[in-house]
């Protein structure tokens, strides 16, 4: 390539545009996360996009690098939060055959007491409480995404882990499955929000509580009494 035709390469590029795909991601990652612990911490109406530049330690004209608006940006994350909710689930259930060990899989407090769930979490409880019409319901949507799917998963694996326990579906039907993931869905939100916000303060405390929950949800789907270290939540 001659030097005029790379001037020109060069002048047909976005002004500024790191031309590197590698690079272009990690700063547009870094980004995302510094706009999402900023909107945790003051609130996605007071944040600046000046400010998430700033914090991502990049110019106020690389944030339009990677998004339209302030707006685009939330929407970006949220994106994200859903995908990684799916992986992890995707990830669990592929971990075994067995439906009831599928369960303990998905309950597991190890599965999700991670800094980054916790701060997604924050994050959609900050979204759900904010006086923004758009990033109430913005909020909403991807709470409400996040339940249902995590309901249709955990129904269909329990009616899974009653039938290898050797129950019918007459006997399936009898047990609500469908109530009682709603049921636990609303004891785990509870559980790993405590959890989040320290009103504990011990995780050793929020540990024992999440042993409790699974062996009152999981253990009667199973027909048996998984093994205490299942139960722990210490190692593998």
């Amino acid at each position: 390539m001659t030097g005029s035709e790379r001037g020109a390469a060069s002048r047909s590029r976005k002004r500024g545009r790191p031309p590197d795909p590698s690079l272009r991601a990690a700063k547009h990652a870094r980004m995302l996360a510094a706009a999402m612990e900023l909107f945790i911490e003051q609130g996605y109406e007071h944040v600046t996009v000046e400010q998430i530049a700033r914090a991502a330690g990049q110019s106020k004209g690389a944030f339009y690098w990677y998004f339209k608006d302030k707006e685009d940006c939330l929407n970006q994350i949220a994106g994200t939060l859903v995908s990684k909710i799916e992986e992890i689930v995707h990830r669990e259930l592929g971990k075994s055959s067995r439906a009831s060990e599928k369960l303990l899989n998905l309950t597991d407090l190890r599965t999700w007491n991670t800094r980054e769930i916790a701060r997604y979490t924050l994050l959609v409880d900050s979204l759900i409480f904010s006086r923004s019409r758009f990033v109430n319901e913005l909020g909403m949507k991807v709470a409400g995404q996040i339940w249902k799917s995590l309901h249709r998963t955990l129904v269909a694996t329990a009616r899974d882990a009653l039938l290898e326990a050797g129950r019918d579906r007459e006997a399936s039907a009898e047990f609500h499955v469908e109530h009682w993931a709603c049921a636990m869905l609303a004891c785990y939100n509870g559980l790993f929000m405590f959890h989040n916000r320290r009103y504990f303060g011990d995780l050793a405390e929020t540990e024992a509580m999440a042993k409790v929950l699974r062996r009152i949800f999981v253990a009667p789907l199973a027909g048996e009494q998984p093994s205490a270290r299942a139960f722990s939540g210490k190692g593998p």
